[in-house]
């Protein structure tokens, strides 16, 4: 028993042990054209990613944006 309690208290540190973090801020600019209205939309975006590569081949990502029509 006192083995599984090591195991279980040890096992994540191997895993989440060594990581890398990159974070990366993205902007974008774009024209959308309807044809029905024959308008053009000018627009704006935004987006923050944060990726964080674990040891164990485990990966994770978030990402937060905005966009916004000028």
């Amino acid at each position: 028993m006192k083995k599984l309690i090591l195991i279980v208290l040890i096992f994540p540190a191997f895993i989440f042990g060594q990581t890398t973090e990159k974070k990366s801020l993205e902007w974008n600019f774009g024209v959308a054209h309807i044809d029905e209205y024959d308008i053009v939309f000018p627009g704006l975006s935004v987006l923050y990613v944060k990726t964080t590569s674990y040891s164990g081949g485990l990966v994770k990502e978030a990402q937060i944006g905005l966009a916004r029509l000028l």
